[in-house]
């Protein structure tokens, strides 16, 4: 019998991390009153805090409660990956709420300027939509655009599965928390939703606690200094 192995794979973490009903009530509020606030949207995009001045909500004590939920859930994350956590150490950098209404969604994007990306779900209404994915460098795409959709359509390839995928989704509830690195391209669906979507989203660094021996991590934040 031949074997396949699926090598390199991308590992994304999902779990379940509830906020008591006063303390979600209490950032749902203080998430709405922030989307009042609009610099910048562009048509069928959801608001994003990160660009309307809002990017800082680890430094907000409303939002104390959640943050302090995520480090059990990062620290399984990284145990997942082998990662010694007496070695390396995480920062918050940015986080933001995000707010979709219907039809609205977030584009493909990115986070390089970070190490490893986290969501939360915090008001998740039915059929809500879902976090997508993308692989732009599929591994298993031998030939150029083999795997693309109309590709399925012209017969060339016989079904969609996990070998030839281009795209990964998760169905996130209310209440669960998305863990995953930085570089991977992902965006949301677009819902038509009778009530808003509500997320939060996190940028982390990870730096080392020491450095000897070590050439490619960043030095803890303790250690720099301003030019």
């Amino acid at each position: 019998m031949p074997k396949i192995y699926n090598a390199f794979p991308t590992s994304i973490y999902h779990d379940e991390a509830p906020l008591e009903p006063g303390i979600k009530a209490t950032l749902v509020a203080a998430v709405m009153e922030m989307g009042g606030q609009v610099l910048k949207q562009s048509p069928g995009s959801s608001w994003t805090g990160d660009v309307n001045g809002y990017e800082l909500l680890h430094q907000d004590a409303r939002f104390q409660p959640l943050f302090d939920a995520f480090r059990p859930h990062l620290a399984k994350y990284l145990d997942s990956l082998a990662v010694n956590e007496e070695i390396v150490r995480l920062y918050y950098t940015r986080s933001w709420a995000t707010i979709s209404r219907g039809g609205e969604q977030i584009q493909p994007h990115d986070h390089k300027q970070s190490h490893i990306s986290l969501v939360y779900y915090l008001q998740m209404p039915p059929d809500a939509g879902f976090l997508s994915f993308l692989d732009r460098n599929a591994a298993n795409q031998f030939a150029p655009n083999l795997f693309r959709a109309n590709m399925l359509e012209l017969g060339v390839i016989k079904q969609s599965h996990e070998f030839n995928a281009l795209a990964y989704h998760v169905f996130p509830k209310e209440g669960d928390v998305v863990i995953f690195p930085s570089k991977i391209e992902h965006m949301t669906s677009a819902a038509q939703l009778d009530e808003p979507r509500l997320s939060i989203a996190v940028d982390i660094v990870a730096t080392v606690t020491r450095t000897k021996g070590l050439e490619y991590l960043l030095p803890d934040v303790d250690t720099w200094a301003a030019v």
